[in-house]
């Protein structure tokens, strides 16, 4: 890489960007450089190191852990407020969301266990303080507050409940903003000037996490009515299904992009008339077909450019 395209990484993510760990590129944002150096003043550099590397522990759990749902992370970057793993999708089922949601703090609660045991057997006053820490980010990330891991667990199990992921987010969006004015109060009470600016940072992002759920919220009710009108044809249904499992996990755009690709195929092959494809009732909820062969060997056969990578 020159230093040029260096230069440019780093301008796009906002930090030093240090190469890529299980295929992902990690940043250290320049706010964790201050948090870095501000730690270090106060605990020594060891400490420092030990923070960063249990925050970036935390982080590859979720990644490790959506990763094996088939949901890419497309960096993981440390900054002011700590560490944040950004997915390249929302997870689109609430199991998914649970697990990926869960994955950090267990990692950070493992960690602080592994460090109260170093402690006990060495008695060094950094291993313990490493060992506070991890319990503390464990225990701070259960808050059910949106964006934070128990604010997803809790959307999880509300999905779960309800079967409406827009539902769900809306719950826990009310629930995340009570959860930021108590800690705007908390920090002006006990003097804590992290907790407001954590509480902004919150009441920031239960927007964000509305309007994509309400993007995919339009994006499922058009895939329903898209393999609703196909349900009775093999060719279509299969080819269909083939794009709904293939953008299961797609952001917005790259899914409507997808859609409209597949749309204007299907009218180049059938004649289809995309207009009339609310005509028939649409089923409640698009579930892919349990036919994993049937639709393997359509797109082998047809279409093999649509096959999963």
């Amino acid at each position: 890489m020159t230093w040029k395209g260096y230069t440019d990484k780093c301008k796009e993510h906002g930090g030093l960007y240090l190469g890529r760990l299980f295929n992902i590129p990690f940043i250290w944002g320049w706010g964790w450089i201050i948090m870095f150096a501000a730690i270090s003043f106060g605990g020594g550099p060891l400490v420092a190191l030990g923070v960063a590397l249990s925050i970036v522990a935390h982080e590859y759990g979720h990644i490790l852990t959506a990763r094996r749902f088939k949901v890419e992370t497309a960096y993981v970057k440390l900054w002011f407020l700590g560490g944040v793993a950004m997915m390249k999708a929302i997870p689109r089922t609430a199991k998914t969301e649970f697990w990926i949601a869960l994955a950090g703090p267990l990692v950070s609660f493992v960690l602080a266990g592994l460090f109260f045991g170093l402690h006990a057997l060495t008695g060094m006053e950094n291993i313990l303080t490493l060992a506070v820490i991890n319990t503390t980010l464990g225990m701070f990330n259960l808050v059910p507050a949106l964006p934070l891991d128990g604010g997803r667990i809790y959307r999880a199990a509300l999905q779960w409940k309800l079967d409406d992921h827009l539902k769900a987010t809306h719950l826990a969006v009310k629930l995340a903003k009570v959860s930021a004015v108590v800690f705007v109060i908390a920090g002006l009470v006990f003097i804590r000037p992290m907790l407001p600016v954590l509480a902004l940072f919150i009441w920031k992002s239960t927007k964000q996490e509305v309007d994509r759920a309400e993007e995919l919220a339009r994006l499922d009710k058009m895939l329903t009515e898209f393999a609703g009108e196909f349900a009775y044809d093999d060719e279509r249904r299969y080819a269909s299904l083939c794009l709904i499992k293939q953008i299961e996990y797609a952001n917005g755009a790259e899914a409507a992009e997808l859609l409209n690709g597949h749309i204007a195929w299907l009218k180049e092959r059938s004649e289809v008339k995309i207009a009339s494809l609310t005509a028939r009732p649409a089923p409640k909820r698009v579930r892919l077909s349990t036919n994993e062969e049937g639709y393997a060997a359509y797109l082998a056969a047809h279409h093999p450019e649509w096959a999963s990578p």
